[in-house]
């Protein structure tokens, strides 16, 4: 009977595909757009890949050979009638990844031009029957493994050197054998095991390793073979004559140096410049009154020296290694036996050179290369010191210290005193690297032109503030930095110390002293040494950088500097240095236990850094204002401008005395202490001629002895 409706599709269907091509067979079902397709019918799929072909199977070290599918690739598939076949073609050309089983010693990679081919390269000999194995993959298939070997470098010949060469009879002349590989290079085997110099008539040039000496009888010129033979290296298959070997004529002739200076020159070459042998005479020596400059540099600077004996028979003979070469004074320069010259330390020299009995001298001059120059050093205190790596554009030059921080029992007992961290950083540069003036100089920018101010930026990575003593004696305040203090202010490294002019009052004296760790070292009360401590009164027995404050009524300005010497070159220093604020005894009075002196140095810091204010009118006023500025009020001001600062001052000086002074009274009674009053008030008066240009100083009677 007739089918049902669906039933007679699916038969025209079936008929459909068996009238069509393979080709659209697979098509269809491959399709995924709503088309014609069987579900029995899947798509071709790569089973197979093609044979790799290499150019050359084996290979020496150095050498390289290219690698690709030769062969078709293999592809399964399903025909018309559903039943599964296998078919040949070409393999795709994307997605090819080349694999070598030994990558240490044959590595394989796409080429550059055509990824579709792979370049092995020899980089050691793989082991015995067991080659690298060269394969493909397409899409997870790979290929069957194509064997490469590689074999030690081989050599297609040997050169010896220097050629033809006319030796003086008793000097000597090394030979070199460079055996030349089939890969393009070459490797000097003249050392080598397997290598080895004869010459033709021992009597006349004899021969020890590779260097060749001249009978010093030889009374007519007489010429030799010298030859050379190696194993070292592997000859390639294709060289017929084995062992591998070269030869050269050498002429031995007699010859006596001339006469005069210009027998035997001490001159210097390039390393490995240095002629071979002899040759034609070249002259007169070479500016021999000018001292061989060398640098004393980390590593160590060599320059190789080169001795030429003139002869009589016109020619000029490299005798460097026939001479004996010594310095005077010892200690500056080593020089080899081939005449390569070392310096080792700084000063001048001289090389003398003797040759039988010919000699020959040459000065020599060694110097630093790392040089200091004056902006190589920052001073700055570690409690201003920023985050930021130290450099001289960022190092602080104002601090403050509290004299009265740490007094704990009443003013100017002296049991403790207030100190401050000073620190001193510094780098060197080269000589080629210091302008006219001697500062040093770098490129703000790479490729820009060095400048002074691209060196101040420079982090300076040597801390220098708290050195060991220089040997020998091993004396703690020889320690190559010197730190010193002035009544004062640092006003830069072209200006160094303004010192104020009173000068018995040092407000911060400063340390200068090698002590580790760099802690507190201060002695008994009363100034006296004592077996546990140092004199309280000597600054140069306290650690090196440490300002320190005793208990003082008076507001004092100190020029704290630090010298630092070159350890290369002891004739070499530079200094720099900091103004520190001594901040009066009155501040703990004023801001009760917690003072310690921030709040007034916080405040007068940004002062002193702006340059139209200026230190030599600041300086006049605040010594004027003394211990009579609450720092609450300046730090009310907000750092304004002097003028600001000036009438704000004189508007609110009786409110801002009046506390300190009846604080003094109250507190303080003591009569040793009246004349102190004295002297603040008349430092309130001193301060109003400054702002107003009245007032005057107030005579204060000398304070009676104590009971």
């Amino acid at each position: 009977g007739p089918l049902p409706p669906n039933e007679t599709d699916t038969m025209r269907t079936l008929s459909l595909l068996r009238a069509l091509p393979v080709a659209a067979v697979l098509f269809l079902a491959a399709c995924g757009d709503g088309s014609l397709r069987s579900p029995d019918l899947p798509p071709e799929r790569l089973i197979g890949v093609g044979a790799v072909s290499c150019l050359q199977g084996s290979i020496s070290v150095g050498e390289s050979t290219t690698c690709r599918l030769t062969a078709a690739c293999t592809y399964e598939g399903v025909d018309a009638e559903g039943s599964r076949i296998t078919r040949t073609g070409d393999c795709p050309t994307d997605g090819l990844t080349f694999t070598s089983s030994n990558p240490g010693a044959a590595p394989i990679v796409p080429d550059l031009q055509n990824p579709n081919i792979g370049v092995v390269t020899g980089t050691q000999p793989t082991p015995v029957n067991a080659p690298a194995l060269i394969t493909v993959t397409i899409d997870g298939t790979t290929s069957q493994p194509t064997p490469i070997t590689v074999t030690p470098a081989c050599a297609q010949s040997l050169t010896i050197s220097p050629l033809n060469q006319t030796l003086v009879a008793g000097l000597g002349l090394n030979y070199t054998a460079t055996a030349n590989l089939r890969n393009g290079t070459t490797v000097d085997v003249t050392s080598r095991a397997g290598t080895t110099f004869t010459s033709s008539n021992p009597a006349v040039a004899s021969i020890a390793a590779n260097r060749v000496t001249a009978a010093s009888n030889v009374a007519a010129p007489t010429t030799v073979t010298i030859s050379v033979t190696t194993t070292a290296v592997p000859a390639c298959e294709n060289v017929t004559s084995l062992p591998l070997g070269a030869t050269t004529s050498l002429t031995v002739r007699p010859a006596q140096i001339i006469a005069g200076v210009d027998g035997l020159c001490i001159e210097t070459v390039a390393p490995g410049a240095e002629f071979q042998g002899c040759r034609t005479d070249t002259g007169a020596c070479q500016t021999p009154n000018a001292p061989i400059a060398f640098l004393l540099s980390n590593p160590p600077q060599s320059r190789q020296l080169q001795v030429r004996g003139r002869f009589d028979d016109g020619r000029e003979c490299n005798v460097t290694v026939e001479s004996t070469l010594t310095t005077n004074p010892t200690g500056r320069l080593t020089i080899n036996d081939n005449g390569l010259a070392t310096a080792v330390g700084q000063g001048a020299t001289q090389i003398r050179a003797e040759l039988g009995t010919r000699s020959a001298t040459r000065n020599a001059a060694i110097n630093v290369n790392q040089a200091l120059g004056n902006n190589s050093l920052a001073v700055f205190s570690q409690k201003r010191r920023s985050a930021d790596p130290v450099s001289y554009d960022n190092s602080s030059k104002f601090a403050c210290v509290g004299a009265n921080d740490l007094v704990v029992n009443g003013l100017g007992n002296r049991t403790k005193r207030g100190f401050l961290a000073l620190n001193a950083f510094s780098k060197t540069c080269t000589t080629a690297q210091l302008d006219a003036n001697g500062n040093c100089t770098a490129p703000l920018e790479e490729g820009a032109e060095p400048t002074v101010e691209g060196f101040d930026r420079v982090e300076l990575t040597d801390d220098v503030t708290n050195l060991p003593p220089v040997p020998p004696g091993n004396d703690p305040l020889n320690d190559r930095i010197v730190w010193k203090s002035v009544p004062g202010y640092w006003n830069g490294r072209e200006a160094g110390c303004v010192q104020s002019g009173d000068a018995g009052d040092t407000p911060a004296p400063v340390g200068d002293r090698f002590i580790t760790p760099r802690a507190l070292q201060f002695g008994p009360a009363d100034g006296e040494p004592d077996p546990d401590g140092f004199p309280i009164n000597d600054p140069t027995l306290q650690p090196n950088g440490l300002a320190y404050a005793d208990a003082a009524i008076r507001l004092g300005f100190s020029c704290v500097t630090a010298t630092y010497t070159n350890p290369q070159d002891s004739t070499q220093t530079v200094t720099d240095g900091m103004t520190v604020l001594v901040l009066p005894a009155t501040n703990d009075v004023l801001l009760g236990a917690s003072g310690d002196g921030e709040a007034l140095c916080e405040t007068l810091e940004p002062l002193f850094s702006n340059p139209l204010l200026g230190l030599l009118e600041l300086t006049p006023v605040l010594n004027g204002i003394t211990s009579n500025l609450n720092p609450t009020l300046l730090r009310s001001l907000d750092v304004l401008p002097l003028d600001q600062i000036t009438t704000l001052v004189v508007n609110g000086l009786s409110p801002v005395t009046a506390p300190l002074i009846n604080a003094l009274d109250q507190f303080l009674v003591d009569p040793v202490l009246e004349p102190v009053v004295c002297q603040i008030t008349g430092a309130v008066n001193g301060l109003l001629g400054i702002l107003t240009g009245g007032g005057g100083d107030q005579e204060c009677t000398t304070a009676p002895p104590a009971p």
